[in-house]
């Protein structure tokens, strides 16, 4: 366990620390962590002062005392996702162990926190890490408890169980429950062990739950307007992601984001990046050994899995991060089939291995003609050559030795080579690509702009999203009143027969050029011009505002300020 977290630190250091806030989502993340730092109440997260009704606090309260340590440092917020990333990785490796032994504890390991939508929610400064360390504590709570024939060790598993059911609930709501629930049902009933749902050891537990979920529920009900912030806590914002609703509460939830049938299948072997033909390995093997003596951690695995995709699948909503708990489930299975098949693979293991041997390099080419791409572009980025460099060669010559070692049937020394080669990649890719798309990222740096130009004029926001209001408030507070939002024309209209009509702030469509654009149209490749936003023609020819500014960060967001 400790060694995979040496293994796997200088990634999580480099996606977690070494880049700011980026769209979509953290913008708008660090600014409600902002908000519950300052703010008095806190069982209720708001963004920009409105409350924000998606998500219980834990997550808002961790990235808040980081805040309050050391403020105004976006990358600092991400200090717990480290935190999270550790729990889960080491309860995915323990629970492997205890399932196949060491083999299967390294592969799940490894691989659990290096899926390409693992390692996405462990960067991310969102709720969605907290939730995966949560569902990991209670997934391992339970198949050890289950097992023990010890009375003590099971209340102690049970416990823990517990312990991550309530983290995942804080984290995400009662959405949370639904990896670990699902498992639980699915488990039990295939292995037809209903009488361990009568052990006392199994709820004794279940007083954390109630007095860590059951406090924080005590203090929104006593928040302002409590009750109604608790109905769309716990049943629109979880409900109507999954049917459709007619509160109008819900109906916001249920219009993004569509699913339709098949989705999660579809996206799921993108998910698995880059160990995913190692995961159909995995599935092959589960299917040919299921019904053997130890059926039980195949069941375990697969219900994990299996039982909470069906139920995403069937949901009116989604979103690739709501399958981020199915993670665990797919780097046990992997695990499993390292443990029981690596020693005398079969003539499809053998070809899955050197396949993804050759997927990996593939990976590689193209994520090292991105950075290249990028860094023959920016100036900034091409400074980093001689370091980038070194770390090319590394790559290629890991990716020699592994497929070498992989056409020769040693295994393991082959697929470990193929994990370095991975992550040394993703380094060397990061150290030319993080500090360009900051670049492109840098919603701040106009912020500031617009706080400059606006002077002491007060500003409005047309029709803003979530990103564009959270920058603001959090770039710009202390030094001005909250920014006006005008969500139709009809707003504007109303604000500029005011006796001191405001500054207009509107998004622009498309986004603007930068190096990257420029270097591709050189060589051939064109890229659309972005077109003329319909937002601010209805502005400038129906009503008496003209353009006082445009901004424009280089390969991303564009805006207008319009003054009467």
């Amino acid at each position: 366990m400790w060694l995979c977290c040496l293994i796997l630190l200088p990634l999580w250091s480099v996606v977690l620390f070494g880049r700011g806030l980026w769209t979509p989502d953290e913008p708008r993340e660090a600014d409600i962590s902002w908000r519950m730092a300052v703010q008095s109440e806190r069982a209720v997260p708001t963004l920009a002062g409105e409350p924000f009704l998606e998500k219980p606090p834990l997550a808002y309260w961790a990235a808040a005392a980081v805040e309050n340590a050391f403020p105004g440092r976006d990358a600092a917020m991400r200090a717990p996702n480290l935190l999270y990333a550790v729990v889960a990785m080491a309860a995915v490796v323990l629970l492997a162990f205890e399932m196949a032994g060491a083999i299967a504890a390294w592969f799940a390991g490894l691989t659990s926190a290096s899926f390409l939508l693992a390692l996405q929610v462990s960067s991310w400064l969102a709720a969605d890490a907290a939730l995966m360390a949560g569902v990991t504590l209670a997934l391992l709570g339970f198949y050890v408890g289950q097992k023990s024939a010890d009375s003590r060790a099971k209340l102690l598993w049970y416990c823990l169980m517990h312990v991550g059911l309530a983290w995942a609930f804080l984290a995400k709501g009662p959405g949370g429950w639904l990896v670990p629930g699902l498992t639980v049902l699915g488990y039990l009933a295939s292995e037809r062990r209903w009488r361990e749902l009568l052990r006392w050891q199994m709820w004794a537990g279940f007083a954390i739950v109630l007095g860590a979920v059951g406090s924080w529920i005590a203090a929104v009900v006593r928040s302002s307007d409590g009750a109604h912030a608790l109905r769309i806590l716990l049943w629109s914002n979880v409900i109507g992601r999954a049917v459709a609703l007619s509160a109008p509460d819900a109906s916001e939830y249920a219009a993004g984001h569509k699913n339709w049938v098949g989705k999660y299948l579809v996206e799921l072997p993108y998910y698995l990046l880059p160990w995913t033909l190692l995961f159909f390995a995995a599935l092959r093997r589960a299917w040919l050994t299921w019904r053997g003596a130890d059926r039980s951690q195949w069941t375990f695995a697969l219900s994990a899995l299996l039982l909470p995709l069906l139920a995403l699948s069937l949901a009116i909503t989604a979103r690739g991060i709501y399958a981020a708990p199915l993670m665990p489930a797919a780097a046990l299975l992997i695990g499993q089939w390292a443990a029981h098949g690596l020693a005398q693979p079969d003539a499809f293991d053998r070809r899955m291995m050197v396949a993804t041997g050759w997927l990996v390099t593939a990976l590689v080419v193209v994520l090292f003609a991105a950075a290249t791409v990028v860094a023959s572009a920016d100036a900034n980025a091409r400074e980093l050559w001689p370091l980038a460099v070194p770390g090319v060669v590394i790559t290629a010559a890991t990716l020699w030795l592994s497929l070498r070692a992989l056409r020769r049937r040693l295994w393991l020394p082959g697929l470990a080579a193929v994990f370095a080669a991975f992550v040394v990649a993703l380094l060397v890719a990061a150290g030319a690509l993080f500090p360009a798309i900051d670049r492109w990222q840098d919603l701040a740096a106009i912020a500031r702009k617009v706080d400059r130009d606006i002077g002491s004029r007060s500003l409005a926001l047309y029709a803003p999203d979530e990103t564009t209001v959270a920058t603001l408030d959090r770039v710009l507070a202390g030094r001005r009143r909250a920014a006006i939002r005008a969500r139709d024309v009809t707003d504007v209209e109303t604000l500029l027969r005011s006796k001191d009509p405001p500054l207009f702030l509107v998004q622009l469509s498309g986004r603007g050029r930068g190096p990257v654009s420029d270097r591709l149209s050189t060589v051939g490749v064109k890229i659309p011009a972005a077109a003329e936003s319909r937002d601010l023609l209805e502005l400038t020819t129906c009503l008496p505002l003209v353009v006082k500014q445009v901004y424009e960060l280089p390969q991303g967001r564009r805006y207008a300020l319009l003054a009467p």
